[in-house]
């Protein structure tokens, strides 16, 4: 059971299977009385949760769930299940699993519909007890070099997220880049350009770790942006 829970946890994410993961997601936001509480990132400053970044390391939601899905954020399928279940397990640890308030209730309904949806997809074969078997086991991680070239979609989503970024952020990614390709460009070229990068098949290691440096980098820039707002 483990060994299949892994096979099937490191199925690859194709177009196909992508779309059937946006209609999981989007029927959950649709579950009557709870599937709203989810919906969207947990608006702590307004709702005047002071210690939520405290305590939530990393927050989730199906809006953002979705976000990441649609950007090609994950390549394989145990990478989507763990960030889904940050939703269900962030909501217990900061309300605490021993209250019986709405949004645990809100939490334990989600879930449970969460996870029938994503097992009646048939490209998966997936089962709820490979689902639990997924979460509570590492999977084996594969390297770089093993992943092989990014697909267009993902090399298109890298691309937005390129040009998301700050312009002096986006120098040091593409600084970087050339740095690891042993390229010499002058990259200052670009600070009053649009940059453009050609990926080669290639160079599909150095182009995934680009992609990771890419989002660490959106990522501490819409941190920043909150922090900034408040």
């Amino acid at each position: 059971m483990a060994d299949q829970a892994v096979r099937t946890g490191l199925t690859v994410i194709t177009d196909q299977i992508r779309t059937q993961l946006i209609k999981v997601i989007d029927q959950t936001k649709k579950l009557r009385n709870y599937g709203s509480v989810f919906a969207d990132p947990v608006d702590y400053i307004s709702l005047g949760l002071n210690d939520y970044l405290e305590v939530i390391k990393r927050p989730m939601d199906l809006s953002t769930l979705r976000s990441n899905i649609m950007g090609a954020e994950y390549t394989y399928l145990h990478q989507f299940i763990k960030d889904a279940d940050l939703i269900w397990s962030n909501c217990r640890v900061y309300n605490g699993v021993q209250s019986e308030s709405f949004f645990l209730k809100a939490a334990d309904e989600c879930e449970k519909a969460f996870i029938s949806l994503l097992c009646r997809i048939e490209q998966l074969q997936l089962t709820p007890e490979q689902h639990r078997i997924i979460l509570q086991n590492p999977i084996p991680v594969i390297s770089s070099d093993d992943e092989g070239p990014m697909s267009i979609l993902q090399l298109h989503f890298l691309s937005k997220k390129l040009a998301d970024l700050p312009r002096e952020a986006q120098i040091q990614c593409v600084k970087w880049y050339y740095k690891q390709l042993g390229v010499n460009e002058d990259v200052d070229q670009y600070k009053d350009k649009d940059i453009r990068l050609v990926f080669k098949p290639s160079d599909s290691k150095v182009t995934r770790e680009l992609d990771k440096l890419v989002t660490r980098k959106l990522d501490e820039t819409r941190q920043l942006q909150k922090v900034t707002k408040v």
